[in-house]
């Protein structure tokens, strides 16, 4: 699985304008064969720092989503913020669930 993590700053007019932008990219992106969820997300107590997420099944369906048109709108983003963007790519060997919660939480009460 493959997760990108885009964090950025922006504020004012600009603001509603990059999220209106990310939000139209995610609809149809959460829907491309491979991927697992597409999200836009503001930090909790302060809405100009943005948060633009995708998780992958492959690296193969990944990289078609990068040499895509539409993730111009990402690279677009990036320049709206006030702050250095953060675009970070990361490769995920194994994911668990609930069930290691549970596990966990099982072996520390008697």
């Amino acid at each position: 699985m493959v997760v990108t993590s885009l964090s950025l700053t922006v504020e004012g007019p600009r603001r509603e304008r990059v999220v209106r932008a990310l939000r139209a990219l995610a609809a149809p992106t959460s829907v491309e064969p491979g991927c697992i969820a597409s999200r836009v997300l503001e930090e909790a107590g302060n809405p100009s720092h943005l948060f633009y997420l995708e998780q992958w099944e492959t690296t193969e369906q990944f990289t078609a989503q990068l040499k895509s048109k539409r993730y111009r709108t990402v690279l677009e983003a990036m320049e709206e913020s006030v702050t250095p963007p953060e675009l970070q790519f990361y490769w995920v060997s194994e994911a668990k669930g609930i069930e290691y919660l549970e596990a966990i939480r099982l072996q520390q009460c008697p």
